[in-house]
């Protein structure tokens, strides 16, 4: 399967840029993976229209900055409905699913707390919802992101699956740039962090793709591992073109 990999475009891709991407790459790709940062929740169906009248399989995980400007339970409801609408577009919430014989896990583990008043209170709402799915509630001392990452990893393990092809995040599941991860000081920096690792190698994860950087980033862990982000980011002078993965 090979991939056209998208992100953190901050609702700067214009339909004229999509039906650029399109021909530049529709011919050479079976899906598209835009994960994170492409446009608010209200806006998504509209930026994204070229993609969704091609045709085209879109694997779409939300980022930080999509919930900014409505709510969170909202923004998944019109994703849900995209989904119910568009048979090509994918919409993954720490879930599962099965893309052309590949095993696919996606969400995007981030709410950003920090965000304006609105996405605060979504946040606090989905902070709740979050520590009872992972028996935390309750709790004291653990940060809403550091739930949301919890709720990822576990979902991530689900002894369903015994290898996951794929995995897609808004999130950056390694530690560089440290900048742009979790604060250390938080409670659950040691645990997401160390536990990710284990879990990249316990699924054996062939290929990872994520969002939030401010450019593009490639390694590979030292469990084999592929680490791979394609972002815009938000930095005028950032050069950004469309990344091909094959997996």
């Amino acid at each position: 399967m090979k991939i056209g990999l998208i992100s953190n475009t901050h609702n700067e891709l214009q339909s004229s840029s999509l039906n650029w991407i399109i021909k530049l790459l529709g011919a050479r790709v079976d899906a598209f993976a835009l994960v994170g940062g492409i446009a608010s929740s209200s806006q998504l169906e509209r930026v994204i229209s070229p993609l969704l009248n091609s045709k085209k399989l879109i694997m779409y995980v939300d980022g930080n900055t999509d919930h900014y400007y409505s709510s969170i339970r909202e923004g998944k409801r019109i994703y849900r409905d995209m989904e119910s609408r568009y048979l090509n577009f994918k919409y993954f919430d720490d879930e599962y699913k099965l893309i052309y014989g590949k095993v696919v896990y996606g969400g995007c583990g981030w709410t950003d707390f920090n965000g304006n008043e609105r996405a605060k209170w979504d946040c606090a709402d989905k902070l709740d919802d979050c520590k009872k799915i992972v028996g935390l509630k309750g709790i004291t001392g653990v940060s809403e992101m550091g739930v949301m990452h919890r709720r990822f990893r576990t979902g991530l393990l689900n002894p369903k699956f015994d290898k996951v092809d794929l995995v897609l995040s808004h999130f950056t599941p390694i530690t560089k740039p440290p900048a742009l991860l979790l604060d250390k000081t938080d409670p659950m920096y040691d645990y997401y962090y160390g536990t990710l690792a284990g879990a990249m190698q316990r699924k054996q994860v062939k290929l990872w793709l994520h969002g939030h950087d401010g450019s593009r980033e490639e390694c590979i862990t030292n469990t084999g591992t592929k680490v791979v982000s394609n972002c815009k980011g938000m930095f005028t002078d950032n050069t950004y073109a469309p990344t091909i993965l094959e997996l």
